[in-house]
């Protein structure tokens, strides 16, 4: 199988609408593929690049950061 992966930089991803996460928080990844400020029971992904605030749907994360 060809793709392409990323492993830095900053992008936009599916967020749970109602977490939050300062800019330069941790942001994780939940067993359902979205971004999240909670690390219990998520992985580590990166840092919030903006505050991600009550109802986005997207959040801006620098990975591996």
């Amino acid at each position: 199988a060809k793709g392409v992966g990323h492993c830095a930089g900053v992008w936009e991803l599916p967020a749970v609408s109602a977490a939050t996460g300062a800019q330069g928080a941790s942001a994780y990844v939940t067993s359902g593929g979205n971004v999240t400020g909670t690390a219990t029971d998520n992985t580590y992904i990166g840092k919030f690049w903006e505050a991600k605030t009550n109802g986005q749907t997207v959040a801006q994360v620098k990975l591996n950061a």
